[in-house]
């Protein structure tokens, strides 16, 4: 079968998302690379946070999209508040919760301060100000740039409704926050804001901050966060940052990169794909082919080049070099079943002359991260037009990285 070329609109808006300074009690873009540093709990929470906690079978497939992690500073001098709000996907007692703190230059002050993080039911898409569990505790402020998943207990846990809204809300209640505090980091993206912030999330699961009062939601960040029930369910996002230096080039009849995947949770309708590519040079259309993992042809779609905006390959920690990403989307001829248990691969390629890149996001299971994330495959590159294949970011264990991408069912 021959690529057919599909002409549509770029779903990207021009990038002009901006980072936050000491005037917003908000930090610097946190691109620095993660490494492996000690195994955690393996597997993907059940999140009623996603897709509007639709069926398995109907709801988007895939990963998510960052370019870079954004800090929020808990405290300083406006005395900044932080709340993750979420869809409770179980009734049970919410016990754990693991966040990524974040220290050093540009991140905290003094001695970290004293953090109290409660449990809130929601009021109108905010905090409720009514704590339905708490905790408390010192994160301490080690020299230099430092980062921690440090789970953390609720002493008393509150049990939570199934499809109810809540907030877990993070205040500095140190004697002098504005001298005091630390950051938490969330997952960052130029461009948009899209609807929804997050291909396989609905818009429920947000970041919202306050400095101090007024809280407002961050339309391009999403929370980071694992928390634990007493049933064994997670709620959160397990993707903690995007992997910059291990992106993928599509270039010609030699690199190509794919998404290989086992399909869990039973059979899956998909009527079009998404992946997150930027065009570096040329004008040849790069095409998503979605095959078998043997490598037969299911369906080919070309997609032209002057739907991809061109832009810097990202080697600098910059707007342009993490920035300028665009949701390259191919509809298919007609649906097609992805059959529970099988493997297929979502590939991209392009001719000679053309290069594209796509940059994968970062799995937060060696950190101890048990909620949502992609666990069926992992984000792969080829350099030999295809005869082998390795993980984008080989020094993760077993990979744990994935394309930014994502299926979507057929319309009703």
């Amino acid at each position: 079968m021959r690529p057919r070329v599909l002409a549509f609109a770029c779903l990207a808006a021009a990038c002009s998302g901006e980072v936050g300074d000491a005037s917003d009690a908000r930090g610097v873009l946190d691109d620095a690379v993660l490494t492996s540093d000690g195994l955690g709990a393996d597997g993907a929470g059940v999140d009623g946070s996603r897709a509007d906690a639709a069926p398995a079978a109907t709801r988007p497939y895939g990963s998510a999209q960052g370019d870079s992690r954004n800090n929020f500073r808990i405290g300083d001098i406006n005395g900044a508040r932080l709340a993750y709000r979420f869809r409770a996907s179980t009734s049970s007692a919410a016990t754990t919760l693991r966040v990524q703190q974040r220290g050093g230059s540009g991140y905290s002050l003094g001695d970290g301060g004293t953090i109290t993080v409660s449990i809130q039911a929601d009021l109108g898409g905010v905090p409720s100000g009514t704590d339905l569990a708490s905790l408390t505790f010192s994160p301490g402020n080690p020299a230099g740039n430092w980062e921690v998943w440090t789970p953390l207990a609720f002493p008393a846990p509150a049990t939570l409704t199934a499809g109810a809204l809540y907030h877990i809300v993070f205040d500095n209640t140190a004697a002098d926050p504005a001298a005091n505090y630390i950051s938490l980091n969330a997952l960052f993206y130029w461009g948009g804001p899209f609807t929804p912030r997050q291909p396989t999330f609905s818009d429920d699961y947000a970041l919202l901050y306050a400095t101090p009062t007024a809280w407002g939601v961050q339309d391009r960040d999403t929370p980071i966060m694992d928390l634990g029930y007493a049933d064994g369910s997670h709620d959160g996002m397990n993707y903690i940052g995007s992997l910059a230096v291990a992106y993928g080039s599509v270039a010609g009849a030699s690199d190509m990169v794919r998404e290989l995947f086992t399909v869990t949770g039973g059979d899956r309708t998909v009527g079009s794909a998404s992946v997150k590519v930027k065009r570096i040079s040329g004008s040849s259309p790069i095409t998503i082919t979605l095959e078998t993992g043997a490598g037969a042809l299911i369906e080919a779609v070309s997609i032209p080049s002057s739907a991809i905006a061109l832009g810097d390959l990202p080697t600098a920690s910059t707007e342009a070099g993490l920035g300028g990403n665009t949701w390259a989307s191919a509809t298919f001829l007609a649906p097609h079943v992805l059959t529970s248990g099988q493997t297929y691969a979502l590939r991209l390629s392009t001719a000679a002359g053309t290069e594209y890149v796509a940059v994968p996001v970062q799995e937060g299971t060696t950190k101890g991260m048990a909620s949502t994330c992609f666990t069926d495959g992992d984000g792969q590159r080829s350099t030999d037009g295809g005869v082998s294949w390795e993980y984008l970011y080989p020094f993760l264990d077993n990979g744990r990285q994935d394309l930014q991408f994502y299926f979507a069912a057929p319309p009703l």
